[in-house]
C-alpha cells in the first residue's frame, strides 16, 4: 500500500526545484521540520529513541489485552460464535483502515499530541481540547479497568488476598517502569508483546489440538455452531458484539502518539502499522474462530458466579482437562493486562503534555526532563489512575469490568472517527492550497487511501449507531439511566467541553478556513532526511523475499 517515488533525474534525495529562490524554500522547509516535529525546547525535549521492533510490538501489545482475554467471554454468550466471529472481522477492518490513514498524518506531521493534535491543527481547536481531556480521563478509566481484572484473575488462585493488596501489585508493577527513560518503557513493551503475540501462537496450536481430540479430555459435543448457538440474541446480540468489538480492538492508535518518539517515522510508522494489520487478521481473527468452536456461548462455565474463571482462554485449557496449562494461561494473562495498563499511563501522560503546551491546560505539565519523560504530566496522570484502581476494588469486580469497558469502547470509537475525518480534511487542504504532499518523492500514499478512510467513516458512524440500538435494546434487562450514561458518556462530555472552549474563547467558528490552516509547521519531508532515503533505498534494493523477512523479524 506504500508509493514510493523517485525523480526521473538527478540523485534520489535532491528535490528539483530549479532556481535559487528554491533554496530559500528547501532551508525554510528543512526549518520547519525542525521545530514541531522534532519538538526540541530549551526545556527538554521527547527523544526520539523508539525503534521499528519497539513500536511494532508496542502496536500490536497494546490491543491483546483485558477486551480479548476476558471480554470475549461476554461477546460470546451475548451475541453467539458467528456474531463474535463477525463482529471482529468487521472493527478489525474498520482499525486496518484508521492505522492507514492514522498512518498518512502521522509521517506527514509525527508531532507530539498525534491524533489528539491533528484536529486543532486541520479542523477546530475546540475539538482538541474537548477530544483531548476525554482521552486523557480515559486512559484513567483503562488503567483502572486493567487493575480491575489484575485483581479478578489473582482471585482465580485465592481469594484470601485482598482486592487492595492485589490492585497495590499492579500499580506498583504498571507505574514503575516510567521512573526509567522512554527507550527502557519500549524494551519492556517489546518483551511483553513478544509474550503476547507467543500466548496467542500457542492458544491457537492449542485449541486446533482440542479440537482434532488430542488433549486429555476431548470436546463431547460440536455444539458451538448449532443453530441457537450461531446468534445467541438475534440482531441485538450481534449489535452488542459490535459495541464490545471496539473495545478489545483498541490501543493501536498508540502508533501514532510514539510517532514523535520513533527513530525515522517515515519508514517506521507505516511498517508498524501494516505489520499489526497484517498480524490482527492472521493471529487475532483466527484465535477468535478457534476459541468460538471450542466453547459454546451455552457452556455452563460461561454462567457460573465465580468471576474469576470467566477467561475464555482458561476455561478451554481446564475442559481439555490440562489444568496446569490453565495456570499458566492465566499468568501469562495477568502480565498482558499489566502491559496494557503501563501503555495507556504512557498515553495519558503524553496527552496531558500536549494540551498543556498548547495553552489548554496548566503549563506546568509541559515539562519534559533530559531522560525525554513528560515528568510532571506523568505524576498528574498517575495520582488519578491510583486513586481511581483503589476504588474500583469496592464491589463487583465483573460489574464494574462491564460499565467501565462500554464507557471506554465509544471513546475508542470516537478516536478512529476523529483520525478518519482529520484525514479527509487534510486532502481538502492540500487540494486547496495547491500543496505538492502527495507528489513529493518517498512520500507514504496510496490512491486506496482516499476512499478507505471514507469506507472507514461509514462503519465507524455504523458503530455509534449500533451503540444507540445496544442502549435502547439491551440484550439483557431493560434500558435504564446507568446503561444510558454507561454507552454515551463520552459523547456527553465531549459536547459539553466543546461548547464550554468556544463559549469562554468566543470563537464560534465551526471550522478553520482551508486556505488558512498551517501545514508547513510540524511537517516532515522524507526527501530532505538522508538517513530516512538511505533506509528507504535499502529496503527496496532487498528482494521481496527478503523484504517479507524483515516482517517477520521485527526489523
Amino acid at each position: 500500500m506504500e508509493k514510493l517515488q523517485k525523480e526521473s533525474s538527478g540523485s534520489s534525495s535532491s528535490f528539483n526545484l530549479g532556481d535559487l529562490e528554491t533554496k530559500k524554500v528547501v532551508s525554510s522547509i528543512q526549518e520547519s521540520q525542525d521545530d514541531e516535529s522534532i519538538q526540541s525546547t530549551q526545556k527538554g525535549d521527547f527523544k526520539r529513541t523508539l525503534t521499528a521492533r519497539h513500536l511494532q510490538f508496542l502496536s500490536m501489545g497494546a490491543n491483546v489485552g483485558t477486551g480479548l482475554f476476558i471480554g470475549t467471554s461476554t461477546q460470546l454468550t451475548e451475541g453467539g460464535s458467528l456474531a463474535m466471529i463477525l463482529g471482529f472481522i468487521f472493527v478489525n477492518f474498520i482499525v486496518a483502515s484508521m492505522l492507514m490513514s492514522l498512518t498518512e498524518l502521522t509521517i506527514m506531521f509525527p508531532i507530539h499530541g498525534s491524533y489528539i493534535a491533528y484536529p486543532a491543527k486541520f479542523i477546530d481547536p475546540a475539538i482538541t481540547f474537548a477530544f483531548g481531556y476525554q482521552l486523557w480521563v480515559v486512559c484513567i478509566l483503562v488503567f483502572a479497568i486493567e487493575g480491575t481484572t489484575f485483581c479478578l484473575l489473582i482471585e482465580y488462585w485465592t481469594v484470601a488476598i485482598p482486592k487492595p493488596a492485589s490492585m497495590a501489585i499492579f500499580v506498583l508493577a504498571t507505574l514503575s517502569l516510567h521512573i526509567f527513560p522512554v527507550s527502557f518503557f519500549g524494551k519492556a513493551e517489546t518483551a511483553t508483546a513478544i509474550l503476547k503475540l507467543a500466548t496467542l501462537i500457542g492458544f491457537f496450536i492449542f485449541a486446533i489440538t482440542y479440537l482434532a481430540g488430542g488433549t486429555p479430555v476431548q470436546q463431547e459435543d460440536f455444539t458451538s455452531f448449532d443453530s441457537g448457538n450461531l446468534f445467541t440474541n438475534g440482531f441485538f446480540g450481534l449489535v452488542s458484539v459490535f459495541v464490545l468489538g471496539a473495545f478489545a480492538s483498541g490501543g493501536t492508535e498508540i502508533i501514532g502518539m510514539a510517532g514523535a518518539e520513533t527513530v525515522n517515522p517515515r519508514f517506521n510508522v507505516p511498517r508498524a502499522a501494516k505489520s499489526t494489520v497484517a498480524r490482527m487478521f492472521f493471529i487475532y481473527v483466527c484465535v477468535i474462530v478457534v476459541l468460538a468452536c471450542s466453547l459454546s456461548p451455552s457452556s455452563p462455565a460461561l454462567h457460573q458466579e465465580k468471576e474469576a474463571e470467566s477467561s475464555p482462554f482458561v476455561i478451554i485449557c481446564k475442559q481439555a482437562g490440562v489444568p496446569v496449562l490453565a495456570n499458566i494461561v492465566n499468568a501469562i494473562i495477568l502480565i498482558c493486562v499489566a502491559s496494557v495498563g503501563n501503555c495507556y499511563a504512557f498515553s495519558g501522560a503524553r496527552i496531558l503534555s500536549f494540551l498543556a503546551s498548547k495553552n489548554m491546560g496548566l503549563k506546568y505539565f509541559d515539562k519534559v526532563d533530559k531522560k525525554g519523560r513528560p515528568i510532571t504530566a506523568l505524576i498528574t496522570t498517575a495520582i488519578p489512575c491510583i486513586a481511581l484502581a483503589f476504588i474500583t476494588t469496592i464491589g463487583s469486580t465483573k460489574v464494574v469490568f462491564d460499565w467501565l469497558s462500554r464507557v471506554i469502547g465509544l471513546t475508542i470509537i470516537l478516536i478512529w472517527f476523529m483520525v478518519f475525518i482529520a484525514n479527509a480534511r487534510l486532502r481538502q487542504i492540500i487540494k486547496a492550497q495547491n500543496d505538492t504532499a502527495f507528489t513529493e518523492p518517498y512520500g507514504f500514499w496510496h490512491k486506496w487511501f482516499a476512499p478507505v478512510n471514507y469506507i472507514g467513516m461509514v462503519c465507524v458512524i455504523l458503530l455509534i449507531i449500533c451503540q444507540l440500538l445496544n442502549t435502547i435494546h439491551p440484550v439483557h434487562g431493560k434500558a435504564s439511566v446507568s446503561l444510558f450514561f454507561s454507552n454515551f458518556l463520552g459523547i456527553l462530555v465531549f459536547i459539553v467541553s466543546y461548547i464550554g472552549y468556544k463559549i469562554y474563547h468566543k470563537d464560534y467558528k465551526l471550522l478553520i478556513p482551508l486556505e488558512e490552516v498551517d501545514i508547513k509547521t510540524g511537517r516532515y519531508y522524507p526527501h530532505l532526511d538522508d538517513e530516512s532515503i538511505s533506509q528507504i533505498e535499502d529496503y527496496y534494493s532487498k528482494s521481496l523475499l527478503k523484504r517479507i523477512w524483515t516482517y517477520a523479524t521485527f526489523q
